[in-house]
């Protein structure tokens, strides 16, 4: 079909029309195959070229097939790292030490992350220890991106340790934990992949009662064990603490995806997985594509049931009974055992009231 408002830029003439299909083009001294490349066509010479929308498709559809080619990090994959994290993009620049407005192209999918780039993001993703680093050297106050790395660190403690229980005989837990603790400040090449999602089969109710055996509970960790990965995103709306969704290519073994608004407090943020988790646990018939928490819905005395329902099971997650009555004998300040549990006051304050330990209903935060 002739399109007489495009004319050829090689020749000038209007006798062009669109085609989809196999293009070679050649990238930096490159041959680069796009299999199904959108072009406008002359009949008059048989050059071809990309005006509009269709020049940012295929410089796109370039970028992508270089990353494939060459096993860089696509990205749907810097997006989740950078997530993950709860990172700004100016602050993953300034982490890698690239340009500015630089992050925001590579996830627009323009240009491609050179190879030392690549490498370097990808120790980020893999080494919380490394970011940790990074973010201390460069300036970069994150409380999002500190928290996750903190529980990262907490998590990996508690797994080398509970190997290293089964060969230690008559040392107390403790002891081990503060041994293996010293030993992993201390050396970069002692950790595990951090951020695996199991693709097998999950047992959801012992994998939930291992999770509440000590405090405070690693829910990032529970989530990503029940087979939902975690993202945080700082950009969301303030009236949105986080989203469930179902996953369209699913990466774990849930097909869902827990997604967080990154600029809250990070002990909301954990209140905000666990409450996610227990639409899995409680509502999963009824998730349908996603849902997506509003703020209002998050108070414990809500009017809607389905949200209370998540509220109450996740305060459950966090805060275990049989823990919360110890902890109470030795401490009854709320804001004391919320530092403990890693919770904030107010949701220990319902927890409290609703396991009748205190007889006044919390201040709404």
């Amino acid at each position: 079909m002739v399109d007489s408002t495009i004319f050829c830029l090689e020749c000038g003439s209007d006798d062009v029309f669109h085609e989809r299909g196999r293009v070679v083009v050649e990238i930096k001294g490159r041959r680069v195959t796009v299999e199904d490349d959108c072009h406008v066509r002359c009949r008059q010479c048989d050059s071809i070229s990309y005006p509009g929308v269709m020049a940012d498709e295929h410089m796109t559809a370039v970028s992508a097939r270089l990353r494939q080619e060459d096993g860089l990090l696509s990205v749907a994959e810097l997006k989740e790292i950078r997530l993950r994290y709860g990172l700004l993009q100016e602050e993953m620049e300034a982490l890698i030490g690239s340009g500015p407005k630089t992050w925001v192209r590579w996830e627009r999918g323009r240009i491609t992350p050179s190879p030392a780039y690549d490498r370097a993001i990808r120790r980020i993703a893999e080494d919380p220890r490394f970011l940790r680093r990074l973010m201390l050297e460069r300036g970069i106050d994150n409380p999002t991106a500190f928290g996750v790395i903190e529980d990262a660190f907490e998590r990996e403690v508690r797994d080398v340790s509970r190997e290293m229980s089964i060969l230690v005989d008559g040392r107390d837990r403790n002891e081990v934990e503060a041994i293996v603790a010293t030993a992993l400040s201390r050396s970069d090449e002692l950790r595990n992949d951090l951020f695996r999602v199991r693709k097998a089969e999950v047992d959801v109710e012992s994998t939930i009662a291992r999770a509440m055996t000590r405090i405070p509970v690693d829910v990032e960790g529970l989530a990503r064990d029940l087979g939902m990965p975690v993202v945080r995103d700082p950009r969301m709306s303030r009236q949105s603490s986080g989203s469930i969704m179902r996953e369209a290519i699913p990466s774990g073994a849930s097909g869902y995806r827990i997604t967080v608004n990154g600029s809250e407090a990070h002990n909301r943020q954990r209140f905000t997985i666990a409450h996610e988790i227990a639409h899995l646990l409680l509502h999963r018939n009824r998730i349908g594509d996603g849902i997506t928490e509003q703020v209002l819905h998050r108070s414990f005395d809500s009017n809607d049931v389905i949200e209370r329902e998540a509220n109450s099971k996740a305060a459950e997650i966090l805060m275990p009974e049989s823990f919360v009555r110890d902890e109470f004998q030795r401490d009854r300040d709320p804001d004391s055992l919320a530092r403990r549990f890693k919770v904030s006051s107010e949701a220990m304050g319902w927890r409290l009231y609703n396991l009748g330990l205190v007889h006044s209903k919390p201040r709404r935060q």
